[in-house]
């Protein structure tokens, strides 16, 4: 079952939303980046399973889009233990990674991956400074040329794409 980040803000909530990051605090960096990661996994394989062919091939996505959900919660908590990212914000990350979870469904069944290329990036949340957010933007995207390309069994592509979803994340980091 997917959690759901509530909607309840604490007091350090409100203070923090109006405190702009230049840069990732390294203490939410590894855990929100497999946040997003799962995150796309999920959306993706959620997706595969709504337009399987066989009743096997529903069962293994859906069972796949659980196992990416378990292990997206796992590092949502962990991000939200740090008191760092408020909910609100970590809501609008979600429905980025989210964005970008079903644009690489479609791109997979479409065979073209310029779209997640030009996914288009959500209002820039408050805890983001614009330069921030553009670079976590292309890091979305560079996470679902990987996703893509590992579909599509190009393992060239895939890593070249991962690795620099790895670049583009540790440059934000502090």
């Amino acid at each position: 079952e997917e959690f759901v980040v509530p909607d309840i803000e604490e007091a350090w909530e409100v203070e923090a939303e109006h405190r702009a990051l230049s840069r990732l605090p390294m203490e939410v960096s590894s855990d929100l980046k497999w946040f997003v990661w799962n995150q796309i996994w999920r959306r993706l394989n959620g997706r595969f399973a709504a337009q399987a062919r066989s009743d096997e091939e529903r069962v293994r996505s859906q069972n796949r889009a659980q196992e990416d959900a378990e292990r997206m919660n796992i590092h949502l908590r962990a991000v939200e233990a740090t008191k760092t990212l408020t909910k609100k914000t970590l809501r609008h990350i979600k429905k980025q990674a989210e964005l970008i979870g079903d644009t690489v469904a479609a791109s997979i069944r479409e065979q073209k991956w310029l779209q997640i290329a030009r996914v288009e990036a959500l209002a820039l949340p408050g805890q983001f400074e614009h330069t921030l957010w553009s670079n976590f933007i292309v890091a979305l995207r560079s996470a679902g040329m990987a996703v893509f390309f590992t579909c599509r069994n190009t393992s060239e592509g895939a890593e070249t794409h991962k690795d620099y979803f790895e670049m583009k994340w540790v440059k934000m980091v502090r």
